[in-house]
């Protein structure tokens, strides 16, 4: 069971978003709050434009376009969280490359930055 405490008047317990949220707000940053299922909605029409028959979802995509969405936009959002750039290095597999047009980059896809996406960073205010 955790420690009691006496006071917690202005102790701050929050997750990662809280935290990310609570950093741009201190650092005057204008927050960016895009939903989840907003995203999804952007990243759906993304993969419409790009879907293609070699793409290794094609086959899940054609039978179930949200899931499989929102599997891709998930598996996204965490590979940001672990450090990925966007980028895959050049001995990477070559299912890999399918992801290239799939980043989020207006000119490619126009789902919003997520948690950890570098559109994001604190750190370069």
């Amino acid at each position: 069971m955790p420690e009691l405490r006496a006071d917690s008047l202005g102790d701050i317990s929050v997750g990662p978003n809280g935290f990310l949220r609570l950093l741009e707000t201190q650092l005057g940053i204008p927050a960016r709050d895009i939903s989840f299922t907003a995203r999804l909605i952007q990243y759906l029409g993304c993969i419409d434009r790009v879907n293609h028959a070699a793409a290794f979802y094609h086959e899940s995509y054609q039978a179930d376009p949200f899931s499989v969405a929102r599997t891709l936009l998930q598996w996204r959002d965490q590979w940001y969280l672990a450090g990925w750039t966007g980028r895959f290095a050049g001995d990477a597999p070559a299912g890999c490359g399918t992801w290239q047009p799939l980043k989020p980059s207006r000119r490619h896809c126009g789902a919003g930055p997520g948690p950890a996406h570098p559109a994001r960073d604190p750190a370069a205010a």
